[in-house]
């Protein structure tokens, strides 16, 4: 049996004694500013750069963004959130950073609104967005799989209280309602009276 005595490269270590191969990743140290390599969609992230945007606490787009020299051109026609967005819709721009709108209006007008203390609003949106992201995700696996009538339920914890159930199904209904109301317009989720 061989006691392995390694010899590093770049890419593998070599055991000196035996021949024994093995392949490495090696990474670079640590730096705040570089993304982990497998980065994934995560829904809560996504939602505290929005929040972030909103409260004017978050950079917005790059300085070299294109975004910026356009609304500058721009910026004598532009007096209120409003005339941003207007001006944005109508650009040629492929990027169009809607969501950076208070980051442009502070930059390019003089609207301004008090919103109190950015960080307590940020925190009461995320706590609110965090329990209801929290149920929606503890229940919809269920509520799907269900409706799929998926072998799969077996492995999924048994439904502890009725009540609570039907409160996550009438969650789930209204969030579903929502969610056609904004997609196809309410004129097609309701019959028109005649």
């Amino acid at each position: 049996m061989c006691s392995h005595v390694f010899v590093h490269t770049t890419w593998n270590k070599v055991c000196t004694e035996c021949g024994l191969l093995q392949r490495i990743l090696l990474l670079d140290t640590y730096n705040v500013f570089s993304a982990p390599l497998m980065r994934g969609y995560n829904r809560t992230q996504r939602f505290r750069v929005k929040v972030d945007k909103l409260l004017g606490i978050h950079n917005g787009p790059k300085a070299t963004d294109p975004i910026w020299k356009y609304l500058n051109d721009k910026k004598i026609f532009l007096n209120t959130p409003f005339d941003i967005r207007q001006t944005i819709q109508q650009s040629k721009l492929k990027l169009k950073h809607y969501d950076a709108i208070r980051i442009f209006s502070d930059t390019f007008t003089t609207f301004k609104i008090d919103t109190g203390t950015p960080i307590k609003i940020k925190e009461t949106l995320m706590n609110r967005f965090n329990s209801l992201y929290y149920d929606w995700v503890k229940s919809m696996l269920r509520y799907f799989l269900t409706h799929m009538k998926s072998p799969l339920l077996v492995y999924l914890k048994p439904k502890t209280s009725r009540k609570r159930n039907i409160k996550y199904i009438q969650k789930l209904t209204q969030s579903q309602k929502n969610y056609e109301i904004q997609r196809y317009g309410l004129s097609k989720i309701h019959s028109q009276n005649v």
